[in-house]
Formats: C-alpha cells, sequence, structure tokens
C-alpha cells in the first residue's frame, strides 16, 4: 500500500474518534499588552523548563472574572504559533461539552499536530473497532495518548491547555476526569505539559 493509501486509511479511522466542537481557544482573545506579564513567564518557564522530574501539570485557579481562561487562550496563542500547541480544549457549559470526549479530542488534535503521533496512534485503534468508542477515561487515556506518544522522542514542549474545568459536568464526574490526569500525567513524556484552568470549587481542590 503507497503513503498515499496509509494517509487516507489512518484519517478514516481517527475520524470515528469522537471530536468536540467549539472547543477551540479563540485568536482574539489573550491578555492585553503588559498585562499578567509575571504569570505568563512563569507559565511559559514551566512549559519550557527542561528537567525530567518536572511536573506535567498546572493548575491555575481563581474566583471568575480573575482571568484565567484570557490566560489559557493567551498560553495556547504563543505556543500554536511556535507549532508547540498539542491541543486546547476550552470547555464550555453553554456547548455541554462532554467528559468522555475531552480525551479523544485531544487526541485528534496531537494526532494532527505530529505525524508520528498520527500513525502511532492509528495502530493502536485500527484493529477493533470498539477500541474507538472507549468510554472509560483510564482506557481513554492509556490507548489514544500514552501508548502512542510514550515511544517518541519531542524537540520542545508539547502543550495541552485545558480551561474551565468547573464547567465540565458533576462535582463527581470533574473530578473523575482529574483524578485520572493527575494519576497518570507523570506517565506522559517529560516534553508534555499540561495547563488547567478552573474556579476553586472544592472537588477541584482535592
Amino acid at each position: 500500500m503507497g503513503l498515499t493509501g496509509i494517509t487516507t486509511e489512518s484519517a478514516d479511522v481517527l475520524k470515528e474518534l469522537p471530536y468536540a466542537s467549539h472547543a477551540r481557544y479563540e485568536l482574539g482573545r489573550r491578555c492585553l499588552a503588559h498585562t499578567r506579564e509575571a504569570l505568563l513567564e512563569d507559565i511559559i518557564d514551566w512549559i519550557n523548563g527542561s528537567a525530567p522530574n518536572a511536573p506535567r501539570m498546572y493548575f491555575l485557579h481563581g474566583p471568575a472574572g480573575t482571568g484565567k481562561s484570557t490566560i489559557a487562550h493567551s498560553i495556547a496563542r504563543h505556543f500554536d504559533e511556535c507549532k508547540r500547541l498539542g491541543s486546547a480544549f476550552m470547555i464550555s457549559s453553554a456547548y455541554r461539552h462532554r467528559i468522555s470526549d475531552i480525551l479523544p479530542t485531544i487526541a485528534r488534535d496531537l494526532a494532527d499536530l505530529d505525524p508520528r503521533i498520527n500513525s502511532a496512534l492509528c495502530r493502536e485503534i485500527r484493529g477493533r473497532r470498539s477500541d474507538r468508542s472507549i468510554s472509560d477515561l483510564s482506557e481513554q487515556l492509556n490507548l489514544y495518548i500514552l501508548k502512542p506518544c510514550n515511544d517518541l522522542n519531542f524537540a520542545g514542549p508539547i502543550v495541552i491547555v485545558l480551561d474551565g474545568v468547573d464547567e465540565l459536568g458533576s462535582p463527581k464526574d470533574r473530578q473523575a476526569f482529574l483524578s485520572v490526569l493527575k494519576a497518570n500525567a507523570n506517565d506522559l513524556p517529560d516534553k508534555f505539559r499540561i495547563l488547567v484552568t478552573g474556579r476553586p470549587e472544592v472537588d477541584l481542590m482535592e
């Protein structure tokens, strides 16, 4: 089978993974010049840090109206322009984003960023159609993201932005989602960085 055939097959297989609409970051939404500079610099320094034991997750929390989402959009745009944005998922209760769609959406975005991830993800889910409709969060993370990425080397950071996790479903759902991320974040390649923002709800802070 030629290269075109493989590419077409990959595209067809990956399209069967759920993909959330209305979750992309907004180009025009970013911090004004000379505002939030210290915090943005701290986050960018953390993302660009090369220490292999650096934390993979950063939880930016604060009350409504404190600029968390604007910072998330600014970071997403910055690293998109650097070709290092793996995925930006801006959660909104208005669009009723489903918890089971987040990790498959991130996986497809990662596959769009790096053809090696594209090929590896396709190999993982090609064999069984049922693997393309998994709802268990731990299984999703393992099959769609960890397995395709863990044998790859990355020259620079791969940034994932999750904005507004407090708007994601019920407290139980939010806690389950974040628990899976926290438990497995350090199993990601050492160049991966996940920026999470949300209000300091009790379930998110546990």
